[in-house]
């Protein structure tokens, strides 16, 4: 996979469908639906195309004073550990340069904690069973400034 062929947009309504089966076949506890619409008609959800056409990834985010949350990041299972997160994250970075960065981790996902410390984010807090489906506390990361 060829990094020039990577594109990242704000995904639309029509991106739905897609987005959906992503979300539904490349995690544990996918995301809500409902949230995923709503994340899509605020304009909040970023994809990330191949060749400008097939969406192999994308993230869900609030936007808050001086403060994006994300919600939640997925990647197609055949495109996993290929740096799409982090594009996604620098993506963020990049064009809302003057806001902070939160967002929750389950804590057996080592492999994204990793990424978020690479990647400049703290360790701000716990929160107990925040996740379900298993039950599982939640990490919480920040970048600041």
């Amino acid at each position: 996979m060829a990094t020039d062929k990577i594109t990242i947009r704000q995904a639309t309504i029509n991106d739905f469908d897609v987005l959906e089966a992503i979300n539904q076949t490349s995690s544990t506890t996918p995301y809500q639906t409902f949230a995923l619409k709503n994340a899509i008609n605020q304009q909040c959800c970023f994809c990330v195309t191949l060749d400008d056409h097939t969406i192999i990834a994308w993230m869900a985010i609030q936007k808050g004073f001086e403060l994006i949350d994300i919600l939640y990041i997925t990647t197609a299972n055949d495109f996993k550990r290929k740096g799409l997160s982090r594009k996604l994250f620098q993506y963020i970075r990049t064009h809302y340069p003057n806001y902070e960065i939160m967002l929750e981790v389950r804590k057996s996902n080592t492999s994204a904690i990793q990424l978020y410390e690479s990647l400049g984010m703290t360790f701000l807090n716990e929160r107990k069973n925040y996740y379900i489906n298993p039950n599982e506390n939640a990490l919480v990361y920040k970048y600041f400034l």
